[in-house]
């Protein structure tokens, strides 16, 4: 004996599987589309390059920084950290640039003789959410041996309270400097 899903309505059973079949179907369509933008929507990492100049004992630190996908009120920070002459990386770091040891040689130093903020910045994204700007800045080549440029996202999280939350989409680039 056959039973009926809706009292007097005679549906053929193919109607209805393809029925089901459409409606889920479109439902994982939309699932999958709330997925790829939620994933457009979440910034990238910001890529960076540098190049250092030196020319009668004065150093011209060149940065180009770029991102996409980012929020409308999302930043870009950047900054530049010298690290002096006088600190002996033979001892200090064994000889060898690593970025763990020299980024705690910065991290550490609280007065200033080891590592100087050289300079620092801000860049908005335009509205379409990307950033490509050229920075550069002049700096005394006879007191730094290393220069440290990061750019790093800040993301804001509330609409309403403009606080930026820096993130750990960063990018850093560690550049000798020649001697003058």
């Amino acid at each position: 004996m056959r039973r009926k899903v809706w009292p007097g309505v005679k549906l053929p059973r193919k109607l209805m599987l393809v029925s089901c079949s459409i409606i889920l179907l479109a439902a994982a369509v939309l699932a999958a589309a709330r997925l790829e933008t939620r994933s457009q929507v979440q910034a990238t990492y910001p890529q960076l390059g540098a190049t250092v100049k030196v020319e009668n004992g004065v150093g011209e630190i060149s940065m180009e920084i770029a991102a996409s996908k980012m929020r409308q009120r999302d930043q870009v920070l950047f900054w530049v950290e010298g690290v002096r002459r006088s600190v002996s990386m033979t001892k200090t770091c064994g000889g060898v640039w690593k970025g763990s040891c020299v980024l705690t040689i910065c991290r550490d130093d609280v007065n200033g003789d080891k590592c100087q903020n050289i300079g620092s910045g801000v860049v908005n994204s335009d509205a379409l959410g990307r950033v490509e700007r050229k920075v550069s800045t002049f700096f005394s080549a006879r007191d730094y041996q290393l220069l440290i440029v990061v750019v790093q996202v800040c993301e804001v999280q509330d609409k309403t309270v403009p606080e930026c939350k820096t993130s750990a989409k960063l990018a850093r680039i560690y550049l000798t400097v020649a001697d003058p």
